[in-house]
């Protein structure tokens, strides 16, 4: 029997099969995760576009397995010595069915979701090390204008970092807290804050706080302090400039 008269016979028995079980092409495909372009080929008796023996065997065996059928028994009859049939090189690949679900491996999501985590830990240690620092002083206003001479100065430095108050250093309790005593002179009074970090970075913050007296009058626009008690409920957190 002729190659093409073999595949019309097959055709048949496969349209017979799959009208029995009422399945149209589509739902063949479903039921054996093989698409419809492949199997068309099977069904107008189209040789040339079927693909290489060892994958269309699988078909095949599939098909049958789905449809009844003794799919071995149809490989060895119509294509295991059909000269028509292409023989598979080493490098063939079995076609991407559009039907298969694509599995997400774990492993790469899981090692994806780490390798994120560690370079926002990476980026944040950056910024803590080279980063300038938070000097926080408690109950200070820019420019802030006292009626005494004495001023208790009070704030927060991370403990690691050496502060200086105008070149006087000025020791942090372990939590970074500290206190200094100031004496000030009538009118402005310059403080200069000095912070060097661990890794030896410098960095600066200048202040102002003005001394009224009788002959040192308030200069316009700046304010009183009103009150030592309010002030110590108030904390002004200020970032430090680089030293240049």
């Amino acid at each position: 029997m002729e190659p093409q008269e073999q595949l019309r016979k097959l055709s048949s028995i496969l349209l017979d099969a799959m009208q029995a079980r009422n399945l149209t092409l589509e739902k063949l495909a479903t039921l054996t995760n093989i698409s419809e372009r492949f199997l068309e080929p099977l069904l107008t008796d189209e040789i040339k576009k079927l693909h290489s023996s060892p994958y269309l065997h699988g078909y095949i065996v599939k098909i049958g397995s789905v449809l009844g059928l003794d799919g071995e028994e149809i490989w060895n009859a119509y294509f295991s010595e059909n000269a028509d049939i292409r023989r598979s090189g080493k490098f063939d690949d079995l076609p991407k069915n559009r039907f298969k679900k694509r599995h997400i491996d774990r492993r790469i999501v899981f090692g994806g979701a780490l390798g994120i985590i560690f370079l926002i830990f990476v980026i944040w240690r950056i910024q803590v090390y080279f980063g300038p620092p938070a000097l926080s002083l408690a109950g200070f206003t820019d420019n802030m204008i006292v009626e005494t001479p004495e001023y208790t100065l009070r704030g927060n430095v991370d403990v690691k970092h050496q502060l200086t108050l105008n070149g006087e250093q000025i020791y942090q309790e372990p939590n970074g807290d500290f206190e200094k005593e100031i004496a000030l002179q009538p009118g402005w009074n310059a403080l200069s804050f000095k912070i060097k970090k661990f890794l030896g970075s410098e960095y600066t913050m200048e202040k102002q706080i003005f001394l009224k007296t009788d002959e040192t009058p308030a200069p316009r626009g700046a304010a009183l302090e009103n009150g030592r008690q309010e002030s110590e409920n108030n904390s002004t957190t200020t970032n430090s400039t680089t030293t240049q």
